[in-house]
């Protein structure tokens, strides 16, 4: 698809240079009756642009995460907020977003032409770890049905996102200085995740994924953590956001594992 019709979600398919991985989505969204547009992803393999570099903060990410943030994750962030940018300048009311690894079928297909994508201001369809609220959720269709999210899940694999969603999103994203996987906290945007999962993913391994293994390379030469002072842990116990943190825990369940 040449240009987006600009009533529609459009899917965006993200994905790097020479992708061998996209192909096969490709085939499989043609064979789905899918339109789709494959959006350039940053390349941080052999480190970032000084365009990439002037967007992030690699102190306050050291500070976030306690650890070093590599230019691959810096380069997922970055990729995800360009097709934010993308579907802000071309006033389109949202964009379904799949990574170039994503695995969909007649479900996923059946919720693109069902436009359920509508029915929440963001939906995530594959995710893991995270929590999810036990109220408050509501069915889709066959077996589906969506949760609100209460911490963000991991992976950015498969979702939908509305305009304006998307516009909050960006307006607290620079510079980039969280995980790759999610630079916002997903409850207050109103995300809900797809259960069970609508898109798949293959099991991810340091050896199909550049972000896990510049995550592990990180690890590695780090070294064994330090453990946190019992002066911090004291502080913490007594802050606010820790016991507001323990009410949502309190409120919500694990999300569940593919």
């Amino acid at each position: 698809m040449e240009k987006p019709d600009p009533e529609c979600y459009p899917i965006f398919v993200i994905a790097l240079p020479g992708s061998e991985r996209l192909p096969a989505l490709e085939e499989r969204l043609r064979g789905l009756g899918l339109d789709y547009l494959v959006f350039p992803a940053v390349d941080g393999r052999e480190g970032l642009t000084d365009q990439c570099a002037g967007m992030i903060d690699r102190e306050a990410a050291r500070e976030n995460l306690g650890r070093e943030m590599s230019d691959v994750e810096f380069a997922c962030a970055l990729s995800h907020i360009g097709v934010y940018q993308k579907l802000i300048s071309s006033d389109l009311p949202g964009a379904i977003i799949l990574e170039d690894d994503a695995v969909v079928g007649d479900d996923f297909s059946k919720f693109v032409k069902g436009e359920y994508f509508r029915l929440a201001p963001m939906m995530i369809l594959y995710h893991r770890s995270g929590r999810l609220f036990r109220r408050g959720g509501f069915s889709l269709f066959g077996p589906y049905m969506a949760s609100r999210v209460a911490f963000n899940p991991d992976h950015t694999v498969a979702y939908s996102i509305s305009r304006e969603t998307a516009a909050i999103y960006l307006s607290s994203a620079f510079p980039v200085a969280r995980a790759a996987d999610w630079l916002s906290d997903l409850r207050h945007l109103g995300a809900v995740a797809v259960l069970p999962h609508l898109v798949g993913h293959p099991e991810i391994t340091a050896e199909n994924s550049f972000i896990e293994n510049s995550r592990l390379e990180i690890l590695k030469k780090a070294g064994p953590q330090r453990r946190r002072s019992f002066r911090f842990k004291l502080r913490q116990i007594f802050s606010p956001a820790y016991w507001n943190y323990k009410r949502i825990k309190f409120m919500s369940m694990t999300n569940p594992a593919p």
